[in-house]
């Protein structure tokens, strides 16, 4: 299930868990590809690797996922590692532009 490559195969966990990254970027795409999002929320509880949980201070919309979740890393977690599902969203986005 969502795993079109890069899924390592003795992962113990379900299909999914194998390569989570990958799930949710696949996810996302194929999303977008059948009923495309207007418009993207983001808000409430986070969690940051290096604070722990904390509160945005407000609801965040924006109309490009990729571009909103961007600022919300550079703005709350970059000081943490940049995640790998926003590198394979970009990389497939820029993909279907050229093609």
């Amino acid at each position: 299930m969502y795993q079109l490559d890069g899924a390592p195969e003795d992962a113990p966990r379900l299909k999914l868990h194998k390569n989570l990254f990958l799930s949710v970027a696949n996810l996302f795409l194929a999303i977008q590809e059948y009923s495309p999002f207007h418009f993207y929320l983001n808000g409430g509880l986070a969690y940051n690797e290096n604070v722990g949980e904390f509160i945005l201070p407000e609801t965040f919309i924006g109309n490009d996922a990729l571009e909103l979740d961007n600022y919300l890393f550079q703005t709350y977690f970059n000081d943490c590692e940049y995640p790998d599902y926003l590198y394979i969203v970009q990389t497939r986005l820029n993909s279907y532009i050229v093609s």
